[in-house]
């Protein structure tokens, strides 16, 4: 599998100015938001999950502009970085198989945990850090919001920390986009917690991804 995704980023990749505008004005917002209020600590954390690193084509000039604001955490792990290896697998703690599994007498099945891989590197420290000390928005860029990231997701967006949920969403063909399937799958993940679905900003507050996923390799495994 690491071969092949290495094979795909070898593809060439042109950068996107809407993605560009995009990413500004999240981290300018942050900042207007701090200058208002000096006694609030503002943080854009760009958290990326498929390995590598597209997200530096728009994020390292802010992180250069911005050091102790703006970060990044690849926290499934980055090709080529024996420091963050990659991480494959799944992870659903609400799922009674895959408990079933995980807790077996074959340690084995416990090699793809992410969970257990998470404990690698200090990423996912980072990250619970961040989301325990701050209220924050979450924006989503290109994640399906699928159930194989179930337990890093509840971790993120189940919390009275987390204000809101904003989705840019593909248009899949006319005037058809993906808001709605990912809004589905983040309601699978928490069926009877009608206060996260309430944190989701309706699609009509929400903008376009633009066409990157015509540009983007093949790269995204969630």
């Amino acid at each position: 599998m690491v071969i092949y995704l290495k094979k795909q980023l070898e593809k060439s990749f042109v950068p996107l100015d809407s993605i560009n505008n995009l990413v500004d004005n999240i981290v300018t917002e942050n900042s207007i938001n701090k200058s208002m209020n000096p006694r609030i600590k503002n943080y854009t954390i760009f958290l990326n999950f498929n390995y590598t690193n597209i997200e530096d084509y728009y994020v390292k000039e802010l992180k250069d502009a911005f050091p102790d604001e703006v970060k990044s955490i690849h926290i499934h792990g980055e090709l080529n970085n024996a420091i963050n290896p990659v991480i494959f697998g799944y992870d659903d703690e609400k799922d009674v198989e895959f408990n079933e599994i995980k807790n077996s007498f074959d340690s084995g099945y416990s090699e793809n945990v992410k969970t257990i891989n998470y404990t690698i590197t200090g990423n996912y420290n980072e990250l619970v850090k961040f989301i325990e000390n701050n209220e924050y928005e979450v924006y989503v860029l290109g994640h399906s919001c699928g159930i194989s990231d179930r337990t890093i997701l509840s971790k993120i967006i189940d919390t009275d920390n987390c204000k809101s949920i904003k989705i840019y969403y593909y248009v899949k063909d006319g005037n058809s986009t993906d808001h709605k399937d990912k809004v589905i799958n983040i309601s699978r993940m928490f069926p009877l917690n009608t206060n996260i679905i309430n944190k989701i900003v309706p699609q009509d507050k929400c903008e376009e991804l633009s066409n990157i996923k015509k540009l983007l390799p093949d790269i995204s495994i969630n």
